[in-house]
């Protein structure tokens, strides 16, 4: 299931790609993920998503740290589920 609705030619530079590398543990780690998203046709979209909804990972070109800098100057509030889940890795569009 995909977060955002795509046409079939939109160019998604996460698609077919290791979602883990959306979650990265090293600097340099973050600077390829970013380098992904620098290429996307999405990057605002899922930016504006990671701004919402997603605390950890890479999304729109962002860390959690960039994004929660940016909710706090925008005065945004993370959304949570309304239900609780069972703990998973977060769905990213690459998955």
């Amino acid at each position: 299931m995909s977060w955002v609705p795509l046409e079939i030619d939109t160019v998604v530079a996460c698609r077919g790609v290791d979602p883990d590398l959306f979650f990265p543990q090293t600097p340099e780690g973050v600077r390829v993920a970013k380098e992904r998203c620098a290429a996307c046709s999405l990057i605002y979209e899922c930016l504006a998503w990671g701004l919402h909804h997603e605390e950890y990972g890479i999304w729109g070109g962002t860390t959690g740290r960039d994004r929660k800098r940016m909710r706090r100057a925008a005065g945004i509030k993370l959304r949570t589920p309304q239900v609780a889940l069972p703990i998973e890795r977060h769905h990213h569009p690459a998955a």
